[in-house]
């Protein structure tokens, strides 16, 4: 009896020795997402980005990897950076890499569904998800943050692009358009993007010169009716002439039924082309069922607005 009770002692005690140290172990962090892209610099993230006062730049490269833990809980972020400066029109010369390593949460945003926000030393900066692979710098003010006629402050996932699987299956064919919202008699967008995901529908040979397109894009408004009138586009694989058309505003995809795209050459279903309107400044390519189009760790699928 004195064994038997001794036996079932030291299998008591090894049992909890082995529940105290799994519970002491530190579990391993998860990666949640690696979001990559270039941007241009930007005043507001210089010191979180680590990049000296009046210091020559022109790019950032990023690399922000997301951990969790078990519980899918947001816990820390690793942001792998370069930035540099371009001495001519064909090169960048690097001024240095740097990683930083800090805590991130989830926030509600005053506009789309969530913000990321990073934080480490009392600083801190914050994206704007726009899906489950594209996030988007904000300024300060919660705006989206304005890139250039090269590169856009969307970064890409790149790394379990999560496929969306969402139809958007309007009732019948939008023919009619909604205001613009804006009072000018035009508004331009610029910018780089991939050429792969719109090669088929710009009827671009998708070969290994498919590589980027770049985009200058000016839409006609009527100021006075507040309605969509006409565009005019210069790209990439269409150099021989201006391209032009009508567009319309529609509203809804099957995540957002609030959100606003506009569409062009709206009567060429096989050939339009659909950008949801971000805000005043910032647009986004969408595909056929309306989702966004995902980028790689140099160019989105993004226009920026040109301000006059």
């Amino acid at each position: 009896m004195k064994k038997l009770k001794f036996l079932l002692l030291t299998i008591s005690l090894a049992l909890l020795s082995m529940g105290i140290i799994s519970f002491l172990k530190p579990t391993k962090p998860l990666v949640f997402g690696i979001f990559e892209g270039i941007s241009p610099c930007n005043a507001g993230a210089s010191s979180f980005l680590q990049i000296p006062t009046n210091s020559r730049c022109d790019e950032v490269k990023w690399k922000l990897t997301f951990y969790t833990d078990e519980a899918s809980n947001p816990t820390t972020f690793k942001l792998d950076r370069e930035y540099g400066y371009y001495p001519d029109n064909f090169s960048t010369t690097s001024m240095g890499k740097v990683s930083i390593e800090g805590r991130w949460k989830i926030q509600k945003g005053t506009k789309w569904n969530l913000v990321y926000q990073l934080q480490y030393d009392n600083q801190s900066i914050s994206f704007q998800l726009m899906d489950d692979n594209l996030l988007h710098l904000l300024n300060a003010d919660n705006t989206l943050a304005i890139g250039n006629d090269g590169h856009s402050f969307t970064l890409n996932r790149t790394q379990g692009i999560i496929k969306q699987q969402i139809n958007y299956s309007p009732t019948k064919q939008a023919t009619k358009s909604l205001p613009t919202g804006f009072k000018v008699d035009s508004i331009r967008f610029v910018g780089k993007t991939p050429c792969k995901e719109l090669a088929g529908t710009l009827k671009i040979s998708n070969t290994i010169d498919c590589f980027k397109l770049k985009w200058d894009l000016i839409l006609v408004n009527d100021p006075e009716k507040n309605y969509p009138t006409t565009y005019e586009l210069r790209r990439t694989g269409h150099r021989e002439s201006v391209i032009k058309g009508t567009w319309i505003v529609s509203k809804g995809t099957k995540t957002n039924p609030e959100a606003i795209v506009y569409q062009l050459d709206p009567d060429k279903p096989n050939e339009s082309l659909l950008l949801l309107k971000g805000d005043d400044n910032v647009l986004f390519f969408l595909d056929k069922n309306r989702n966004f189009l995902v980028g790689n760790s140099e160019f989105s699928y993004t226009l920026n607005r040109l301000r006059k």
